[in-house]
């Protein structure tokens, strides 16, 4: 891979994380094992912690009453769902993703 390549490469992961940080709701993805592999500031905001330091803990460690586990597990989306977060009541959407049909991340 040539240095332009390698530099088209991170100018497309910095707007990707720059586009996943600022939705407003906030944004998490997880590894198919569960563990916290983005999280996104606004997000980090909401729940008061610090958006690196979530980075390879386990989801359930992270996000009270979360499903995200539950979800890598069985590769069945979950869209518009009722979760209980920081004393309020939230709607969220986990979302498996699949590439090449295998499972890469929630």
């Amino acid at each position: 891979m040539g240095n332009d390549e390698l530099s088209a490469l991170r100018q497309k992961l910095k707007l990707y994380e720059t586009i996943l940080n600022n939705i407003r709701s906030g944004a998490v993805i997880t590894n198919p094992d569960g563990k916290v592999t983005f999280f996104s500031e606004s997000y980090g905001k909401f729940l008061q912690k610090d958006p690196s330091e979530q980075i390879g803990k386990h989801v359930k460690n992270v996000i009270e009453n979360t499903r995200m586990h539950i979800v890598a597990e069985t590769g069945i989306p979950e869209i518009h769902w009722p979760q209980h977060i920081m004393n309020q009541e939230m709607i969220v959407h986990r979302i498996p993703i699949f590439i090449d049909g295998k499972l890469e991340a929630v």
